[in-house]
């Protein structure tokens, strides 16, 4: 069985590319160390080096190994560290990822909050579009993810509702709604050309505008589609069309755009930001910034944005 003394045996011998130098690294005598590495080739089923009196290069094999050789060697310095400060008392890692839209206005006060509160919990953070994060959920590469809700999978995923936002319509410069003081109704849009995100990324935020359009009686003629919410107000300064974004892209300033409060008549147009964690974790630290996030996210310390 492989054991981390064999890779780190291996590692030097890699980086080194001779055994002699590399012996000399580990402070061991060369024949141990040679015979080490033999016994890892044996393990492995495959010559990780090729070797001639003159040189010692990495086989594919050995590349191949040499990179997990690295991140098993890693994630064995990270399972010492928590166990480190599980020991202190701490409560350990939060791996938390979230919607762009969300770090403009809800994010940042939950972090403040959450870091005041548990001074000594780790934060890893990602902002990603929805598919992304609940993929990453399911290989178990984050603990906790900020989405805009509903997904269509999300039944795999415990799902807790945060709070509403507003949708509000962007519109390049010189359009006709561009100086309009009221809330524009979606059904007076019928014949605009849409830029969207793709289904694909934001499932939740899409379905929620075009059902509400089909509600309206129409069905958007969507020309574009992007992940990426500044790719989004580029095309519409560029004249392309009209996007309907999360408002908290108000906080964004975008040459040769402005921004409009919009209405799906009666009320206004809104979508849903969700907490979302596998069905099996167990984590306190993400039970804990779940509780907090519930309790401030519809107080005045995290920005509402007018529609």
């Amino acid at each position: 069985m492989l054991e981390l003394r064999h890779l780190h045996q291996f590692i030097a011998v890699a980086e080194e590319l001779g055994f002699r130098r590399a012996a000399e690294r580990l402070h061991m005598s060369q024949p141990p160390l040679s015979q080490s590495i033999k016994q890892i080739e044996a393990l492995v089923g495959a010559e990780l080096f090729s070797r001639s009196k003159q040189h010692v290069e990495l086989t594919p094999a050995g590349a191949a190994f040499l990179k997990q050789a690295y991140a098993t060697l890693a994630q064995a310095r990270l399972a010492v560290h928590a166990a480190q400060r599980a020991a202190k008392g701490i409560s350990g890692t939060l791996r938390l990822s979230f919607v762009g839209s969300a770090s403009l206005n809800v994010v940042p006060p939950l972090l403040r909050e959450f870091s005041r509160a548990y001074p000594s919990v780790e934060l890893v953070l990602a902002g990603n579009p929805t598919a992304q994060q609940v993929a990453a959920l399911k290989r178990g590469d984050i603990d906790l993810a900020l989405i805009v809700s509903p997904f269509p999978e999300g039944q795999s995923l415990k799902i807790t509702p945060l709070r509403t936002e507003p949708m509000i319509l962007a519109v390049p410069h010189g359009h006709p709604l561009e100086k309009s003081r009221r809330r524009v109704k979606l059904a007076s849009l019928k014949n605009e050309s849409f830029i969207t995100f793709g289904y694909a990324d934001g499932p939740g935020f899409v379905s929620t505008f075009i059902d509400a359009c089909k509600k309206t009686g129409f069905a958007p003629r969507i020309v574009q589609e992007s992940p990426q919410m500044n790719t989004l107000l580029a095309m519409v300064a560029g004249g392309i069309g009209v996007a309907v974004l999360p408002g908290a892209m108000r906080m964004v300033v975008m040459p040769h755009v402005s921004y409009v409060s919009l209405s799906a008549s009666p009320a206004e147009l809104k979508y849903t930001l969700a907490f979302a964690t596998r069905r099996d974790i167990r984590n306190p630290v993400v039970d804990a910034f779940i509780a907090l996030g519930k309790r401030i996210a519809s107080s005045a310390r995290i920005s509402g944005v007018a529609a």
